[in-house]
């Protein structure tokens, strides 16, 4: 997400949470980049770049909005991991307590809702500016159960 090699960020292993990683928070992301360039930018599925302080996740790291969720390992049907849920909807920039929504509707439903949703994300943009959408899929992981 930076445009460059993670080993550059200090990046030896994803951040899965329980401790506290997190990319740094200054290093400028392609989502950033994009918006100065007159984009809208938007992400679907996986984040997996720390979420340690509201700061790390995606709608403060440039994206106008974020359906998926923060961490690694996901279990496709309850959608998180140790017996808690992390599936959430960032529906504008800079949403954080109070505004992101745990998405309690998507238990029970197979983790491939968050392709629908980046359907709905292009479907509804204005067709006068222009879009950067990340889709981010965990289907190639292995499931927690």
């Amino acid at each position: 997400m930076t445009g460059r090699y993670p080993h550059r960020n200090g990046m030896q292993t994803p951040f899965c949470g329980g401790s506290p990683e997190g990319l740094n928070l200054n290093e400028t992301m392609m989502p950033e980049y994009m918006n100065s360039a007159g984009y809208v930018s938007h992400i679907v599925g996986k984040w997996h770049l720390g979420f340690t302080s509201w700061e790390h996740t995606p709608t403060f790291r440039g994206f106008s909005s974020f359906y998926g969720f923060y961490g690694c390992a996901q279990d496709y049907y309850l959608h998180g991991s140790v017996g808690s849920l992390d599936f959430h909807h960032d529906k504008q920039p800079k949403c954080g307590e109070g505004c992101s929504e745990p998405q309690f509707a998507a238990v029970g439903n197979c983790s491939t809702a968050p392709g629908g949703n980046a359907e709905n994300f292009c479907k509804g943009h204005s067709k006068f500016s222009e879009l950067s959408c990340e889709a981010c899929h965990d289907s190639e992981h292995y499931s927690v159960r």
